[in-house]
């Protein structure tokens, strides 16, 4: 799992390790239902007492926080969602290009506007990779009109606006394959297609050919898989090469 900084800013009733270390940022590797465990021991931080710090760069996938879309003089109609940040306009201003192909231009976000998308945003199950594109909460799943089985079984352990982990709705919606794509359906995740790797011998652009059957040819040189029966089977055998 990555890793990313959190700040200290306070300390609950006062009587935890760090109390005497408001203001200061360390570094975690991820958290449980209540606290972000520190990358280095087994000391814990309670997610009330923190705020995650974002080193924001040119090129990172990020998302809007909910709560901010239409602020700053931008249309709700066109904000909000996940995007790509192309430009660092001043010290904490970011400009966006956002996944939305409503929007024609790349809005400005405060870096406390944003959230970095870190590598638990997708998980695999079952050899398919899912990507998270909006919040997960027993709410969003209320008004995207989930069945009564989301909204029992997720509202016993999360508050209405918790953010519930992407592994935990995916490891529970694959019980039902229908409930999987009513994820992908509403929004909110998408499935991540396999790219193809360069070519191992002149390292070529590569692209998948169906005629006859289906493999894998190099623009450049040629070279190319053994027959496939399928896209994904052609893919898998190409970058095994690289």
């Amino acid at each position: 799992m990555k890793t990313f900084k959190v700040r200290v800013t306070g300390a609950g009733d006062g009587d935890h390790w760090y109390s005497e270390k408001i203001g200061e940022v360390f570094s975690v590797r991820g958290s449980d239902r209540n606290m972000y465990l520190l990358t280095k021991g087994h000391k814990g931080l309670m997610k009330s007492d923190c705020v995650v710090v974002e080193d924001f760069k040119v090129g990172d996938r990020v998302r809007v926080k909910p709560e901010c879309v239409g602020e700053y003089y931008r249309t709700k109609a066109n904000d909000g969602g996940c995007g790509i940040i192309t430009a660092m306009r001043d010290t904490r201003w970011f400009g966006v290009k956002l996944d939305n192909v409503k929007i024609e231009y790349e809005p400005s976000y405060r870096d406390d506007e944003l959230i970095l998308l870190e590598d638990t945003m997708e998980y695999t199950k079952n050899g398919v990779t899912y990507r998270q594109l909006k919040d997960i909460t027993v709410k969003a799943f209320v008004l995207a009109g989930a069945d009564d089985k989301y909204v029992e079984y997720f509202g016993m352990d999360y508050n209405i606006t918790e953010q519930i982990w992407l592994r935990i709705a995916i490891d529970f919606s694959s019980r039902w394959p229908e409930k999987l794509q009513w994820l992908v359906d509403q929004g909110f995740v998408e499935v991540v297609e396999e790219t193809l790797k360069p070519c191992p011998f002149c390292g070529g652009e590569a692209y998948w050919d169906t005629m006859p059957e289906k493999w894998v040819v190099c623009k450049i040189c040629g070279a190319e898989t053994r027959l496939c029966q399928s896209k994904d089977e052609a893919i898998e055998a190409w970058n095994k090469r690289v």
